[in-house]
This record gives C-alpha cells, structure tokens and sequence, in this order.
C-alpha cells in the first residue's frame, strides 16, 4: 500500500515543518514499512548545520524513522487516533551523513 503526504496527516498528528515524511512506499500495517522524505537544499537548517558543509542532523534522521513507525502502528484499528510519543531508543548508529 502506498501513501501520499495527505493520506499520511491521516493516520499521524505531525505537521510542516515537522512532518517529516513525504510519502510511503511500501506499507504491511502493524508489520513493515518504507517511506521517504527528501531533503531540500534551501532548508534553512542548513544555514547553520554546517554551512560549509551541508549534513541533515542525525536527530532529524531518527525522527523520519520515528514518524514511519507512527504509520505503522497508527494505521491499525488499535492505535487509530492516539497521538505517537517517542520517549526513547537505544544502540543507534547512523552509518553515512545524509547531504
């Protein structure tokens, strides 16, 4: 199953600038998923993280990967309506910056 931005602010409360998934591409809910989100040069975070050398936070990458599993879970009758709060995750290793 495939879903666009807005089907997307249907299942989870984020919004812009949060909302940091732009679509799912692959959805088996409360078992799988893969979404993307593409990072735009002129994001202004950029100014300052690093203006020489533009890398999207790591912080943010977690969060992309923390509002997929919100999919995922929000999608099935169980979990429909709460609102998703990430309050921990261990042992992560991002293993290239995303530029």
């Amino acid at each position: 199953m495939k879903l666009n931005k807005e089907e997307i602010k249907k299942i989870i409360p984020h919004r812009d600038p949060m909302l940091l998934i732009d679509e799912i591409t692959e959805h088996d809910p409360g078992v799988s998923i893969k979404g993307s989100y593409t990072v735009r040069e002129d994001w202004d975070i950029f100014r300052g993280h690093f203006p020489d050398a533009p890398v999207f936070p790591g912080v943010l990458t977690v969060e992309c990967m923390a509002q997929a599993s919100d999919v995922l879970l929000c999608s099935q009758e169980r979990f429909r309506g709460l609102t998703p709060f990430f309050i921990g995750i261990d042992r992560v290793s991002l293993k290239a910056p995303v530029r």
